[in-house]
């Protein structure tokens, strides 16, 4: 897991992504900041193995338009973040730097070994399977959960896998209004293949794209980045503190806006 604090709203969309040593990204992890700014998102793998322990670059980006963030957080931050200073952000356009930009930076942080437990719940957090009676999925399981998790009554409390064989049961306990539930997904270790093992593991496999924002969402993405605004690295906008490590993975990098 990757942690840390940033100086922006609560409820603040950001993405936390993995990187490789050329700049790509590897891994993502969509999630908010909470209270006092603090955020967590993870864990990261490769292709459901855990990544390398060591040294690993991390950015950390969000984006101030109405497909990213709930209507309190802009009215705090302003459009195109125009209220928040201008030395914490990249310029969506570098042509027009005075017209609002986003947050993106890097940093190097030192990841400790992941478990196979936390490599398998990756993996089937980041699959996007084919469910029955509706059709391929056009989002990852973890994306659909975390958009169940803004409705009223749905609250997603702990993953954790277990092993039998070859096979992982990965299970998701949370509240379904006055309920707590289980949801659980088979990963099968020799076939590579992931299946929802109940009905709520299969409702929370699919949603069909007119209901939620991730097209719009990776679609501004590229937009931005076709745009031409991603700007050298090396300039200091979010003043990052120190990384270090937690029990938990990554802790406490501190993204000061």
């Amino acid at each position: 897991m990757v942690s840390g604090v940033l100086l922006l709203p609560q409820r603040t969309k950001i993405w936390v992504e993995r990187l490789s040593s050329a700049g790509k990204t590897l891994a993502h992890g969509e999630t908010v900041v909470g209270a006092a700014g603090t955020f967590s998102a993870g864990p990261f793998s490769d292709q459901g193995k855990a990544p390398k322990a060591g040294p690993q670059k991390v950015r950390v980006v969000s984006y101030f338009n109405g497909a990213w963030q709930p209507a309190d957080v802009l009215a705090t931050v302003g459009d195109n973040g125009k209220k928040l200073p201008s030395s914490a952000l990249r310029p969506d356009d570098p042509e027009f730097p005075d017209a609002g930009g986003h947050i993106e930076d890097s940093r190097t942080v030192q990841f400790p070994p992941m478990s196979e437990e936390d490599a398998v719940i990756e993996r089937v957090k980041n699959s996007k399977l084919y469910v029955q009676g509706k059709g391929q999925a056009v989002d990852t399981v973890g994306f659909i959960v975390g958009e169940f998790a803004k409705a009223p009554g749905f609250k997603p409390l702990r993953w954790s896998a277990s092993k039998s064989g070859n096979k992982w049961v990965v299970t998701l306990d949370c509240q379904d209004g006055d309920n707590r539930k289980q949801a659980q997904w088979e990963y099968d270790s020799g076939s590579k293949k992931i299946r929802y093992l109940d009905p709520l593991s299969k409702i929370l496999s699919w949603m069909p794209a007119e209901q939620h924002c991730g097209p719009t969402i990776a679609s501004s993405r590229r937009a931005h980045l076709a745009a031409g605004t991603r700007l050298k690295r090396g300039v200091k906008r979010a003043g990052w503190a120190t990384d270090e490590l937690d029990e938990e993975g990554t802790k406490g990098t501190d993204f000061l806006a």
